[in-house]
């Protein structure tokens, strides 16, 4: 069945919510890093997004919708450019190194997002319990993903001979706590810098001859 056209009045309604929905989570997210999201308020956040109390409780009925909004839509988000880079041809160990890298420059462009996800305190190597639904779904293809092309190193003899998955987890649980310490220090350090740092714990953690690897590529540069 074919469904009704939508209105010139309807088509303007949906797209004013849809930009005051963003400009409410983006809002959000400033004031939950800042203060957490138990002292920030919708006071706050609608003060940020420059939008009445009205408005903002048009679009969303609570505190805890828009967090969970905010959560949802960044996951998404993330999951796309984890698909991205594990579907990129070539070794699995420059696809996985291509994560490493896409990663940190999608948290260092969405840095009141890092913090805030991480004022949450929640493992990132767990799958998130409170309002699970769709971020649980979006956790767990995630962890898959990153698990996959970690099976597809280990086939290649790139990568240490473990469960893939167990391999992601323990990914993901350095990667926080390596990004909270760059929060921690005031993000100072360049992301490309950081993303260098990164890629050498996970060497450390991952790969097989971590050594025999990091001298291969200070031979490769220099020759270049």
């Amino acid at each position: 069945m074919k469904r009704p056209t939508k209105t010139p009045r309807e088509r303007l309604r949906q797209a004013r919510v849809a930009v005051y929905r963003q400009h409410i989570l983006e809002a959000a997210e400033a004031v939950f890093a800042e203060k957490g999201f138990t002292a920030a308020s919708m006071q706050e956040i609608g003060r940020r997004a420059g939008v009445s109390m009205g408005t903002i409780y048009s679009v969303f009925r609570s505190k805890e919708e828009v967090l969970q909004a905010a959560l949802e839509a960044r996951g998404a988000e993330i999951l796309e450019l984890v698909r991205r880079a594990v579907s990129r041809p070539g070794p699995a160990a420059v696809a996985f190194l291509d994560l490493v890298r896409d990663y940190v420059q999608y948290f260092s462009a969405h840095p009141h997002f890092l913090r805030m996800h991480l004022r949450l305190g929640a493992a990132w190597m767990h799958s998130p319990e409170n309002g699970a639904g769709k971020r649980a779904a979006v956790w767990a293809e995630i962890q898959r993903s990153q698990a996959e092309v970690l099976a597809r190193g280990i086939q290649e003899g790139s990568f240490v001979d473990a469960d893939p998955l167990l391999l992601a987890r323990l990914f993901s649980a350095v990667h926080q706590t390596l990004l909270a310490n760059w929060v921690e220090q005031g993000m100072k350090l360049p992301a490309e810098q950081f993303v260098g740092e990164v890629e050498r714990w996970v060497k450390r953690l991952l790969w097989r001859e971590p050594v025999a690897l990091a001298t291969r590529e200070v031979t490769s540069r220099q020759e270049d």
